[in-house]
């Protein structure tokens, strides 16, 4: 067990085992809930020929009959580049788009498993219910118990919830981003910034958690100290000491990767040059981002209009854009509900991923993105709990997250 676990479950409050309790149900029902659809998409529907390429070594279809049904809700997609990274390393300039800490800890736990498709799952399902857990402990120290318990329904049965079980990065990085923010919000500065920079060596939005942690730092709350009497609306809440040095860690993970791939002669910027080179995605500035957005959504619906259908990538943009427009709401509550810093992370977090584009398809992956910004579920968790809406809210959302699930296990385009 890590240092930042030992500290975690050390404050653990005294009620927290019926808080395990919820937080298990709504881990295990949600994942049933994708697997079961996963499976009963793939084995009714099969999966779409054009993507096979997508897949040269076969690691989604070349497990048997049973295990290929059994991966198939979490195995696809950029699944197939994690675990060749995995298994192979950076052996080219395209798969450096994909951060290293997942795939690591995916070849490291397959020497138990023997099977790398199993160790990311594993990893992806503990990472789920560890990061439920931390948020639900930030979100009762916020805002109570009532809202914690629909934060962690809401992110669990979230529509894009299929990629926390999935072998993708994002329940390793909502485990290590929500335990930056707990470790921050308890005076652990040192933990904070170990689990901050882990989280920078798995996503490059990592970086982003220096502004949160700083804010908590001279803002607060903080579980260390008490805050400087008659401090002012703006003038920092708490005195400078040289543990806010702690932050400077953070970058460190990804600093790391670069380092390493300027090593091996790819460029310390290689991820950047990848996404540009072989994905397309462009660096815009975020109204840049929401122009484009909102002109790819237009012209989907001028498409629809036609009579036609399709769940390619090209025609999610609508979708996306409803995406935006919910996690505006949802930020603009996170800046009335909650401390400064976790509005400031949920605003950056949305920010970059506007500047993030590709130009035929616009706000392509938003929601995914976003999936991963629990301050956005702790607002919308505390305005459901207060209107008793919670249950109603699951309920659409499960339905969603099964048909996602569906689409994710046949490989069709998720949005």
């Amino acid at each position: 067990m890590s240092s930042g676990a030992v500290a975690i479950a050390a404050e653990r409050p005294r009620d927290q085992p019926s808080a395990l309790g919820a937080t298990w149900g709504a881990f295990w029902r949600s994942r049933a809930l994708v697997w079961l659809a996963g499976c009963l998409g793939f084995a009714c529907l099969g999966t779409l020929g054009q993507f096979s390429g997508l897949d040269p070594a076969h690691v989604t279809n070349g497990l048997g009959p049973v295990g290929n049904l059994l991966v198939a809700p979490a195995v696809r997609w950029d699944s197939v580049w994690y675990l060749q990274i995995a298994a192979h390393g950076y052996g080219s300039l395209e798969p450096t788009a994909f951060f290293p800490l997942y795939p690591l800890l995916t070849r490291g736990l397959s020497l138990l498993t023997h099977s790398l498709q199993l160790a990311g799952i594993a990893i992806s399902l503990a990472s789920l219910l560890a990061g439920l857990l931390i948020v639900r402990r930030l979100a009762e120290l916020e805002l109570g118990p009532e809202a914690a318990r629909a934060t962690v329904d809401l992110m669990a049965f979230t529509p894009m919830a299929v990629f926390f079980s999935a072998v993708y990065t994002e329940a390793l990085f909502l485990a290590l981003s929500a335990g930056t923010f707990y470790a921050a919000r308890r005076g652990r500065w040192g933990i904070a910034a170990l689990l901050g920079a882990l989280a920078s060596a798995t996503r490059l939005t990592g970086l982003l958690l220096v502004v949160p942690v700083l804010l908590l730092f001279f803002y607060g709350p903080r579980g260390d100290r008490q805050p400087v009497e008659h401090a002012g609306r703006w003038r920092p809440r708490y005195r400078s000491s040289p543990q806010a040095l702690w932050v400077a860690l953070i970058p460190a993970g990804a600093i790391a990767f670069g380092g390493y791939l300027a090593l091996r002669g790819f460029g310390a910027l290689a991820p950047m040059t990848a996404e540009k080179v072989f994905w397309a995605r462009e660096t815009v500035t975020p109204l840049h981002g929401l122009i484009q957005g909102t002109a790819q959504a237009i012209d989907q619906i001028r498409f629809l209009a036609t009579g036609l259908r399709s769940y390619s990538a090209a025609t999610q943009s609508l979708p996306q854009l409803a995406t935006l427009c919910v996690s505006g709401a949802a930020l603009l509550t996170t800046f009335r509900r909650l401390p400064l810093a976790y509005g400031a992370y949920a605003a950056v977090s949305l920010l970059l991923a506007l500047s993030t584009s590709v130009p035929a398809t616009g706000l392509v992956s938003l929601d995914r993105y976003m999936s991963v910004v629990f301050p956005l579920y702790m607002a919308a968790g505390a305005w459901s709990a207060e209107r008793n809406l919670t249950r109603r809210l699951v309920l659409l959302s499960s339905l969603m997250l099964a048909f996602f699930a569906v689409q994710f296990a046949t490989w069709r385009f998720v949005a």
